[in-house]
């Protein structure tokens, strides 16, 4: 009994730390967001909600990268530059077997000499048109391009972040990447 006092204490002081780097980071994001008055009340009314969500989740993630609550982020090794386009056919293969909505998937964003990578989640797949439709980036096809003039490709996950994309990423099932993990019910 006395040693789960100690381990609930060591959550709850990670996850204070946590919530305040989420909140930190959400509302920079906001104060330089082109909403309306309304929407802005309606993203700030749900925020709450969402970082404590997404502290409890993190936390209790099986990840193999290291949680760093400072900066409510996972670290490891960087590459040394951004993951390259795999050959389509692969990534077809890949994706015709594995894609389902709620899979994760990253996204290559290409804008100017800014080059980054963002977890983004599949919501409809269109098998007979081999499209999927990603949660914020939209339509693409199986081969990965968007079909929309966005500039990004999807890639294939592999091993390797705004609120949104936490969440996500404490969904991951990291041995195969072909499946998401059930949500952590916390109350």
């Amino acid at each position: 009994m006395q040693s789960n006092i100690f381990h609930l204490h060591q959550h709850n002081s990670q996850h204070a730390e946590l919530c305040n780097a989420i909140y930190e980071r959400e509302l920079a994001l906001l104060s330089y967001a082109n909403d309306d008055a309304e929407r802005l009340r309606r993203k700030l009314r749900s925020l709450p909600f969402y970082v404590k969500k997404a502290g409890w989740w993190l936390i209790h993630a099986q990840s193999p990268l290291e949680l760093d609550p400072q900066n409510a982020s996972w670290q490891a090794k960087q590459r040394a530059s951004p993951p390259k386009q795999s050959a389509a056919t692969p990534l077809i293969k890949w994706i015709d077997q594995h894609v389902a909505p709620g899979l994760p998937l990253p996204v290559l964003v290409r804008s100017n000499d800014f080059v980054q990578v963002r977890l983004d989640s599949v919501d409809r797949v269109d098998y007979d048109k081999q499209q999927l439709h990603l949660n914020r980036w939209g339509w693409c096809s199986f081969a990965g391009q968007s079909l929309s003039a966005e500039p990004i490709l999807f890639l294939k996950p592999t091993p390797a972040l705004p609120l949104r994309e936490l969440l996500l990423s404490a969904l991951l099932y990291w041995p195969s990447f072909t499946q998401a993990m059930p949500p952590l019910q916390v109350d």
